[in-house]
């Protein structure tokens, strides 16, 4: 006769078909906040059954209840082994039963989330697997969220436990279905039972797993914290430290008051700080930020005072489960309502034989559970990963930018690793980026441009907290100078914006190279220069300044002093006017010779006086014609010497219009001398000097001497028109 599960207590479902597989025994665990997993030994006819008709598939251990009530463990086969004979050439094979979920242990990678509350991340983490949420709390957006060399279900625990939500599985709907909370009161009955009683004389029965009892149940008590302190702290406020504080309960397990839990958390307040972190502006109150200081501070103590007191019991009741409310009554303790939250049960067994009417099947379990007042918080187990080094990434932006920040100076940027090989900005999280040193509106600012390779450290090594700490040249972004022509040359070359070329740059450029050093400056635009006080500058040898257009100095206060302690100052003005003016005085003094050339016109106009002082000679050559007008006076005083006045080649008029011409030698004599002629005229009256002679015409002649007149020649002749009168007080002709 075939043998058959169906009428046994315990059965197990298989995807071979209907008692393929016989359960003989089972054991396991469960908890909340942990994989389940169970141990079966089956029995099979078939002693060929291979593992890859089992393994990863889908299996269900049936649990009779009692009262036509049974409990289903939904789960998947983790691990298949065959064993030796059974009996009556039945095979043994034994499964170990896990929730699908395991399945998410396997892998390990990277991902990156941005702008994600921890929720999103792990519907994302936990895509393809049952899952509900039942929470309370509504947890914040993080901008960036890491898997770091982690797997998918690692990732999820540790968020999980980081926002103290705890999870349990259902089964009642046929498969394993991941459930997470925060609310460990909310709980419900196991598999709708609310209550169990204490009766320690079950402890003998070991058939009777449908008797909702429990046969033993102690406590266990362990200090809880007195306090929790959590420090975060965010570069979005001007107050980069806050620290929230919560102390724990006042009850007989508290600690000492000075044993304190103290966690500084340096992204926290970038993640859960409410801020904008798209590049907007960040918020100017820190009412956003400090409540979820305080959410961790509170998970902490929670956490602690979750362990401090521990109900242990045992059981034959085959309905308890992890994650359940129940009360159990008849046992009682100090302080203890009866009400629990299930929190751990190992379960043990046994159909009994197949092969002969043995002892009947038997089952236990012990349990662990705390107080269902207390609020259950899962402990941070799961390892948060670490970044032992620095990474390279790219720096990443929208379609038509060259550079892409933030008012923080933070750049986005994508991974090496990133087998999306994108450069989406969903695949990237705004960075910030060190600089030399950064103060208030005071600093260096160099950003990484669009394309850029940079490496990426990580403080504390928190995946979740990554900062640019340099840059790297590559293939497509080579150094500014040919290398390693230019070994010795060092500096910081920049590039116009947008679409600037290759010619196009800002430079501050080191050569050190022996007897060749230079310092290289170049503005691509404009140079813009500002001292406060005093510059000087030294220069040993030559000093050369070219501009192409203008050039404008001011001296706004004070003097400008030019001093050449040897060698020549040049200034030429090759196409163009030189205009010099002087608002006030103009003062020249030239200690040697003074030459200067005008090969065209030369004006001067002195609106005051000019004073000429000449302690040497004075000599100047007109090649073409001299225009002296003087509207006032002119006095010419040569005060030892003579003057001389030559033409070589022309005449010479000295003309007064309205006024007197006077010459005068006091002490010597004055000699006119003419090769023609010398006329002396005043109307029709003149005086002429010749070569033939002096003619003296006039309307009236008049020759007086005070003392004596003589008139005297080899041949005289007067001749009188009209009358001669010659007259005298003694008249003599000879």
């Amino acid at each position: 006769m075939a043998w058959s599960q169906a009428n046994r207590p315990f059965r197990l479902k298989t995807p071979l078909g209907e008692d393929v597989l016989l359960l003989v025994s089972w054991r396991g665990e469960e908890a909340v906040s942990s994989l389940f997993h169970f141990t079966v030994v089956a029995a099979s006819e078939r002693n060929d059954i291979k593992p890859k008709e089992l393994l990863l598939k889908g299996v269900t251990l049936e649990l009779e209840l009692g009262g036509g009530k049974k409990r289903t463990i939904c789960g998947v086969v983790r691990r298949f082994a065959r064993g030796g004979e059974y009996a009556e050439g039945h095979s043994t094979y034994l499964l170990e039963i896990v929730p699908p979920h395991w399945a998410l242990t396997l892998d390990s990678g990277f991902d990156i989330f941005q702008n994600k509350t921890a929720r999103d991340v792990c519907d994302k983490l936990l895509t393809g697997t049952p899952h509900e949420w039942k929470m309370v709390r509504t947890l914040d957006p993080r901008p960036y969220c890491f898997r770091y060399r982690e797997s998918r279900w690692a990732c999820t625990s540790r968020l999980l436990e980081q926002e103290g939500v705890w999870y349990r599985f259902d089964h009642k709907s046929g498969e394993a279905k991941l459930v997470m909370g925060d609310n460990s009161s909310s709980a419900t009955g196991a598999w709708g039972l609310d209550t169990l009683k204490y009766d320690p004389n079950m402890a003998g029965s070991h058939n009777s797993f449908t008797e909702p009892a429990v046969f033993d149940l102690n406590t266990e008590a362990v200090p809880h914290l007195a306090k929790s302190k959590v420090r975060s702290a965010t570069e979005f406020l001007a107050t980069n430290n806050l620290s929230e504080e919560i102390t724990g309960k006042a009850d007989v397990y508290s600690a000492p008051s000075d044993l304190a839990w103290y966690d500084f958390d340096q992204q926290m307040g970038s993640q859960h700080s409410g801020f904008n972190h798209s590049g907007g502006e960040t918020a100017s109150d820190v009412a956003k930020f400090q409540p979820d200081t305080k959410v961790y501070a509170r998970l902490a103590q929670e956490r602690s005072e979750s362990e401090a007191v521990v109900y242990r019991g045992q059981s034959r009741y085959v309905g308890l489960e992890s994650g359940s409310k129940t009360t159990i009554s008849g046992r009682h303790f100090e302080g203890f309502d009866g009400s629990l939250f299930i929190t751990r049960v190992e379960h043990h067994g046994n159909n009994g034989p197949y092969s002969t009417d043995g002892e009947p099947a038997s089952y236990r379990n012990s349990f662990e559970g705390i107080p269902a007042a207390t609020p259950y918080r899962p402990q941070r187990t799961t390892p948060w990963p670490r970044v032992a080094g620095s990474h390279a990434g790219t720096v990443v932006g929208p379609a038509g930018e060259e550079i892409f920040t933030d008012p923080h100076g933070r750049v986005q940027v994508v991974f090496k690793w990133d087998l999306d090989n994108s450069t989406k900005l969903e695949r990237s999280c705004w960075v910030r980026v060190a600089q030399p040193f950064a103060g208030q509106g005071f600093g260096a600012v160099f950003l990484p441009r669009i394309g850029h390779e940079v490496i990426v450290d990580f403080l504390d090594g928190n995946p979740d907290n990554p900062v640019i700490v340099g840059s790297l040249y590559n293939g497509a972004n080579l150094p500014p100078w040919k290398l390693p022509e230019n070994k010795t040359q060092s500096g910081v070359r920049t590039q116009s914006t947008l679409n600037g070329g290759s010619d196009n740059y800002n430079e501050l450029q080191f050569e050190d190279k022996k007897g060749s050093e230079l310092i290289n400056v170049q503005a691509e635009k404009d140079l813009k220069t500002l001292v406060k006080n005093d510059e000087t500058r030294t220069v040993n040898h030559d000093r050369t300044t070219t501009i192409k257009n203008n050039e404008t100095k001011t001296v706004k206060e004070g003097y400008e002093h030019t001093t050449i302690e040897k060698g020549e100052q040049v200034i030429t003005v090759k196409d163009n006017n030189r205009t010099l003016h002087v608002e006030k005085d103009h003062t020249i003094t030239v200690n040697g010779n003074e030459a200067f050339t005008v090969k065209g016109n030369r004006d001067g106009t002195v609106k005051g006086n000019q004073a000429h002082a000449i302690s040497g000679n004075d000599e100047m050559t007109v090649k073409g014609k001299q225009t002296t007008t003087i509207t006032g006076n002119e006095a010419i005083t040569i005060e030892q010497g003579n003057q001389s006045l030559q033409v070589k080649m022309g005449n010479i008029a000295t003309k007064a219009d309205l006024g007197n011409i006077e010459t005068k030698a006091s002490l010597g004599k004055i000699t006119l001398e003419a090769m023609q002629m010398i006329e002396l005229k005043v109307g029709a009256n003149s005086i002429q000097i010749s070569q033939a002679g002096v003619t003296i015409k006039g309307i009236m002649v008049k020759i007086e001497g005070t003392a004596m007149a003589q008139v005297k020649a080899p041949m005289t002749q007067v001749n009188g028109d009209g009358m001669v009168m010659i007259k005298g007080g003694i008249t003599m002709i000879n």
